[in-house]
């Protein structure tokens, strides 16, 4: 098999090569790039500080994107997110930071998450690139009011 295709050794035949009509869509992960940034970035404070921002978008992403959760379960997800944050060896103004930003994701102010996520971006955008800084727009824009 060379590509997509079969060779029966006189000729190449196409195989095709798109999923069965009952087959799931690949899920995929909308944070690559902050990821890939906190991949990048020193071990250490750094790269805590970015992982901790990916958990606070996808806080954010879970109490304002397109399927919103409850709100229990954002609650319980804050809590956990809380216990986790505690772990981190971050620097005390980015852990109130972000600390905020998840507390906010546990409720139903969308002000006041989008005040919150603000500081994260805040946080976050200086050492970004341009593919974690379209990331975190495109987290920002889910928290735009809704018309």
């Amino acid at each position: 098999m060379i590509g997509g295709t079969t060779w029966n050794g006189t000729r190449f035949f196409d195989v095709p090569s798109s999923s069965p009509p009952f087959a799931l869509a690949a899920p995929g992960f909308p944070l690559r790039s902050l990821a890939a940034l906190a991949a990048r970035a020193a071990l250490g404070g750094p790269r805590e500080v970015l992982l901790a921002a990916m958990q606070a978008a996808r806080m954010v992403e879970g109490a304002a994107g397109q399927h919103p959760l409850p709100e229990s379960l954002r609650r319980a997800r804050a809590n956990s997110a809380r216990s986790w944050l505690a772990a981190l060896a971050l620097p005390s103004a980015s852990r109130l930071t972000i600390a905020r930003a998840i507390e906010a994701s546990a409720s139903a102010e969308r002000d006041a998450l989008a005040q919150a996520w603000e500081g994260v971006v805040t946080l976050v955008t200086p050492g970004a690139d341009l593919a974690a800084r379209a990331e975190l727009r495109r987290v920002t824009l889910m928290l735009a009011p809704q018309t």
